[in-house]
């Protein structure tokens, strides 16, 4: 059926809304028909095509939850494990789910600021390589150093953290992939600086640590 310039065919809500026009013919970018609640929700197109950007059936949910906050340890030109969180406190509290299948991804995140109260300069001092490590210990075990894959970060550098006066500050904040590490979301979780030294007295270190988890749901 031909119409003259400018005046169509006016399709009712139902065609609208059914993907059905009265004329037979589907209007670029229209679909071609209807896809069902079920076809929508496990991401299955009535044609076979999954347009770009659509949900493969999945759903995430992120939720950062508090390890500790505002615990502090004072660095001396000593080498000393600063413990911040016992092997054996219990990690994560207030997860929306404690189910280990559907954890996707697991960050820990470490903020925190450096203070000197030294009367000079200050800063880490990491000249032995084994000095001034982040690790964590799991279920109450033995310490291991955090990672990110292969690449160690969490050591520390030499003059990291560099206060060149008394009553100086620097603020610093740190994350790890720890996916592959924990396997229990709601156990036990300790944090210390591995033989934390600093290149004079009176470097005081105030953090606070985070999980942030990605659930499947």
């Amino acid at each position: 059926m031909n119409s003259p310039q400018g005046v169509g065919i006016k399709n009712t809500d139902t065609e609208i809304r059914d993907g059905v026009w009265s004329d037979g013919v589907k209007p670029d970018g229209a679909d071609a028909r209807k896809n069902t609640d079920d076809e929508i929700k496990n991401a299955v197109w009535s044609d076979g095509v999954k347009p770009d950007g659509a949900s493969t059936g999945k759903n995430y949910f992120e939720q950062t939850v508090p390890l500790g906050i505002n615990l502090s340890q004072t660095l001396n030109n000593t080498a000393g494990n600063k413990v911040f969180i016992t092997a054996d406190t219990r990690g994560a509290q207030g997860l929306v789910s404690t189910d280990d299948t559907k954890v996707e991804k697991v960050m820990l995140l470490i903020t925190g600021i450096a203070t000197n109260t030294y009367a000079g300069s200050n800063a880490l001092d990491c000249s032995t390589a084994t000095h001034n490590q982040w690790q964590i210990a799991l279920g109450a075990g033995s310490w291991s150093d955090l990672v990110n894959g292969s690449n160690p970060d969490g050591q520390m550098n030499d003059d990291d953290w560099r206060c060149k006066v008394e009553g100086a500050a620097v603020s610093f904040s740190m994350m790890f992939d720890v996916t592959s590490q924990i396997t229990d979301i709601d156990g036990n979780i300790g944090l210390q600086l591995e033989n934390g030294r600093a290149e004079q007295d009176s470097l005081i270190v105030t953090i606070s640590a985070f999980l942030k988890v990605l659930y499947h749901l």
